[in-house]
């Protein structure tokens, strides 16, 4: 034997046993460990079925998503050389059309439930398939298309022509529109094109949102064009565009027409809450308490959370001489904790303590502070209630510091903004609150505390012979709710200062109609203390004075 044959020999003989070996067939059955191998490959099968399994529910889940959404799909725009020039593509054209209607929905900022939405151009899976591009949503189309549901698109061209730019844009279900801008060299232009798109899409699908937008840009008579298609179109919503249309009235002072639309609004939907609420508003300003407190119990039925409109019931029980149920509603509130945060708290607490003091009840403003004031702390809140308690023991120069240390801590808190203008006036403090005026940011304040606080500046402008002063702002916050009646008061006064008697009386009339109580003038104050000799005064007391008693007959 060659010895190429004995390595032959050899070398089969030793990869036989090394085979053997690895096989663990001389080793015992339990150290063989073979079974691990078969509950792996079980395990394996197992993970690999799951996972087909999900990734099918995931695909499903997905495809019905898209095939249940209603919303708009935006397709890329056709654009005019002129827009790719400046970067406007026809993709980043369809993005910014959204985002300038996303804008004017946050303007609107209506609770009203969105009436459309789009769909986000990047918000789509690209499967490419060799090369095709294949999406999910265009899958989804497709099987939308197949089982006979519509897709809804949203699409259009851009053109130029001469010195326009003009837009045609299509929406699935609504007429073509088109929108028109004219043509310069700034992107100022394009992106006002994208505007009006934005607005066009928003008036035919959310008329309400955009009747809002209208009204905030003073754009009365867009608004009210905007409600009356929303009247025509969808009958369905018709109750916010009667409440919508009532608050433009009001804002014009038409009181009466605007009570007219809450009423139809109502009589659509008598458990409307704004409606409720806006109505109830307005009855009380016109001196028709019953009918306000009747609608204001049907908010509180309804939206029993609703806190601020309990604290306005209560005054409304207060101001007819209904002491113990307001006491009751308040006590209620209490009683309902969780509701009631700590700031609402704080302002429910100072409601209840101002109307004790107004019926010159000191001790019982005493017990509520002592009573339902507890654990806000050294901070902003506790300032306030120390104020208030020192208010209620007639201690005026520590209610001063208090309030002023609660501004200190927070000069952006309403609250703490609002006692230091209402109490600086009350105590005479007229320099003080003229120059609080000048340092706040008066753009985050709420409307009607902006008028309250404003009017209180212009008395006290008036107060220390700055009547030019007191005049323009005046002016200001009867621009912010031309409604209010108490504000065209200041302004007759500040024409009585300057020796305008015509003026005086004028918007003293305008005052009395608006709502405003002829038993609420202080005579004893100037410029009442004379003004009021004037024959026209006397005239409208005693005219509006028998209207209001037999209205209350």
């Amino acid at each position: 034997m060659g010895w190429k044959t004995s390595w032959r020999y050899f070398h089969g003989f030793a990869f036989k046993g090394l085979r053997n070996f690895l096989q663990f067939q001389w080793w015992p059955t339990w150290l063989r460990l073979s079974f691990i191998h078969d509950k792996m490959e079980q395990l394996a099968s197992v993970l690999w079925r799951l996972g087909i399994f999900a990734l099918l529910v995931f695909f499903s889940i997905f495809l019905f998503r898209i095939f249940m959404d209603d919303g708009y799909v935006v397709q890329p725009f056709s654009v005019p050389k002129v827009f790719v020039d400046q970067g406007y593509e026809s993709r980043v054209v369809a993005l910014r059309i959204q985002d300038e209607l996303q804008q004017l929905k946050e303007i609107a900022g209506s609770v009203k439930q969105d009436s459309v939405t789009l769909k986000n151009l990047d918000s789509d899976i690209n499967l490419a398939v060799m090369g095709v591009g294949v999406s999910i949503r265009s899958l989804a189309n497709q099987l939308k298309e197949l089982l006979g549901k519509p897709n809804k698109i949203l699409g259009g061209e851009i053109t130029v022509a001469g010195q326009e730019i003009k837009a045609r844009v299509r929406m699935t279900g609504f007429p073509v529109f088109d929108k028109e801008v004219n043509l310069d060299s700034s992107h100022q232009t394009i992106e006002t094109l994208f505007s009006e798109i934005a607005k066009g899409i928003l008036f035919h699908t959310d008329p309400y949102r955009m009747a809002l937008v209208y009204r905030k840009e003073g754009n009365t008579d867009e608004a009210i064009e905007a409600i009356r298609y929303m009247i025509r179109t969808r009958p369905a919503d018709a109750k916010w565009a009667y409440m919508a249309w009532g608050s433009i009235l009001h804002e014009q002072g038409q009181i009466e027409l605007a009570i007219s639309k809450y009423e139809k609004s109502l009589e659509l939907d008598p458990a409307f809450t704004l409606a409720l609420a806006n109505a109830a508003s307005l009855y009380s300003g016109i001196g028709e308490s019953a009918k306000a407190i009747n609608y204001l119990e049907k908010v509180i039925h309804t939206s029993p959370q609703e806190v601020q409109y309990q604290s306005s019931l209560a005054w409304l029980y207060y101001g007819s001489g209904q002491e113990e149920r307001a006491d009751s509603l308040f006590q209620n509130i209490f009683q309902r904790a969780q509701i009631v945060n700590q700031d609402e708290r704080m302002i429910l607490v100072s409601n209840w303590v101002e109307m004790k003091l107004q019926k010159n009840d000191i001790a019982g403003a005493k017990q509520i502070m002592e009573h339902y004031v507890n654990g806000f702390g050294e901070n902003m809140i506790s300032y306030l209630v120390k104020g208030i308690m020192a208010f209620t023991q007639q201690d005026t120069s520590n209610a001063f510091r208090y309030i002023k240390q609660a501004y200190e801590l927070d000069p952006t808190h309403v609250a703490a903004i609002m006692y230091n203008i209402n109490g600086g006036y009350m105590i005479g403090k007229y320099e003080y609150v003229t120059s609080l005026y000048e340092q706040i940011n008066w753009d985050d304040v709420p409307a009607n505390a902006v008028v309250n606080a404003w009017n209180k500046v212009a008395m006290s402008y008036n107060n220390t012979g700055k009547h030019e002063e007191a005049y323009k702002l005046i002016l200001k916050a009867i621009e912010r709710d031309t409604a209010i009646a108490y504000p065209y008061t200041t302004l007759a006064e500040t024409y009585a200062f300057k020796g305008q008697m015509d003026s005086f009386c004028h918007y003293i009339g305008v005052a009395l109609e608006k709502g405003f109580g002829p038993e609420n003038f202080n005579l004893s104050e100037k410029p009442y203390s004379w003004a009021s000799k004037e024959l026209c005064f006397e005239q409208l007391i005693a005219r509006y004075g028998n209207k209001r008693r037999e209205k209350n007959k």
